[in-house]
């Protein structure tokens, strides 16, 4: 049996990124205005007590559960596109198929990623349900306060389904850091994480997120057997090493036309890099939001062709989201998996709304469009099998 392992953070990546937290020059999202100062001052401590009491309850699962290290994670399947590419739309639809598949939720992945934590909240739940659930106010008023502009670009809350890339703050490796250090050389080993990250600690990280995915099926995969469901944008960066982690996953690979994603995506950062930051030079990140998007373009083209030959399916945009019922459909053919009866009603619902959907994101869909550079360095994507259909 495995003993208690080594934790894996990234100290001195933290170290580093703390101390570069302000940045003195003035187009920088760093620079110490009053906004970032007070974000700073509010994110430190809450980052700080989120990790030492997640991290300690992890460590005491292998004093309490130390056999969830041997459960099984079969054949997990995982979503993964660049972001906007309607990767969400697809995870939260085949997340409510109960039968086959169980993903984490918000909240478990911000205040349960124990085996002890998941017990005693869904034991708290439990309670709630029988009381006439009072712990909702509260829940819907942590969505509104602290997810509030987030929701505007994407659907999430405390007890919705969500990407668990978040799991790797805990680590100080997770790209969503980069939104609160942006403009920062030092997060590219985590923004192209397969190319530039360190290798050993590469192994560490990943089997980090693996004990994770564990301690989720630990809990939730026992009752019922279903595979592990996962999608993370953020993952496109990591590819090779979730292949190398689970080796008998399957991947669906979300694609898009570049000319929607990153327009959109520079929208979302936008949003995003506004909690934490003053925006008026946010116009200069532009140019380097472009550059990721087309190098993760690039980097799960060379992925797909390798590491996960054999093991994806492509699912374009237009496809997905004009005719959901047909291509998920498709999709559980190539996961060997059948739709229960519910599943296909859900299916039913989901193409008879196809028509009456809106977004309520609304952006400059030319930002960040230098038609010479996307042409040439994604002409595969632009001239390739699924051009009409991205």
């Amino acid at each position: 049996m495995e003993i208690i392992p080594t934790p894996m953070f990234y100290w001195s990546l933290a170290l580093r990124s703390g101390f570069k937290a302000f940045s003195l020059q003035r187009k920088s999202l760093r620079f110490p205005v009053p906004k970032r100062i007070l974000a700073v001052l509010i994110m430190f401590p809450v980052f700080l007590l989120l990790t030492l009491v997640n991290r300690t309850f992890m460590a005491l699962d292998w004093v309490v559960f130390p056999g969830f290290a041997q459960t099984s994670v079969r054949k997990p399947v995982f979503i993964i596109g660049v972001a906007r590419s309607a990767t969400t739309y697809l995870f939260k639809t085949l997340a409510r198929d109960k039968e086959n598949f169980t993903s984490f939720k918000l909240w478990e992945i911000l205040f349960a990623p124990s085996i002890i934590q998941k017990y005693f909240w869904l034991g708290v739940i439990a309670i709630d349900r029988k009381i006439g659930r009072p712990l909702k106010w509260y829940a819907n008023m942590f969505d509104r306060i602290f997810l509030g502009k987030i929701t505007r670009v994407h659907e999430t809350g405390l007890s919705k389904v969500e990407e668990d890339e978040m799991l790797l703050l805990y680590t100080f490796t997770s790209v969503y850091l980069t939104f609160f250090f942006p403009d920062l050389e030092d997060m590219n080993q985590v923004i192209y994480f397969d190319e530039y990250f360190p290798e050993k600690k590469k192994a560490q990280v990943m089997r980090y997120y693996k004990r994770c995915v564990q301690r989720h099926m630990f809990v939730f995969g026992r009752i019922r057997e279903v595979r592990f469901l996962s999608k993370n944008p953020g993952f496109i960066s990591k590819m090779d090493a979730v292949g190398d982690t689970f080796p008998d996953a399957a991947l669906l690979y979300m694609l898009r036309s570049p000319y929607k994603t990153i327009p959109s995506t520079i929208s979302m950062n936008k949003n995003v890099y506004g909690i934490f930051s003053d925006l008026k030079y946010v116009h200069l990140r532009e140019e380097v939001t472009r550059e990721v998007v087309i190098r993760w373009y690039e980097g799960a083209r060379k992925s797909l062709e390798g590491k996960w030959a054999g093991k994806y399916c492509v699912l374009p945009f237009k496809r997905v989201t004009q005719e959901p019922k047909k291509m998920i459909g498709e999709t559980y053919h190539f996961l060997g998996l059948n739709p229960g009866e519910e599943m296909r009603t859900k299916l039913e619902e989901e193409q008879s709304n196809v028509r009456s959907y809106s977004t309520e994101h609304k952006y400059n869909t030319k930002a960040g469009i230098e038609d010479e550079v996307i042409r040439k360095r994604l002409q595969f994507i632009l001239e390739g099998e699924y051009k009409d259909a991205i």
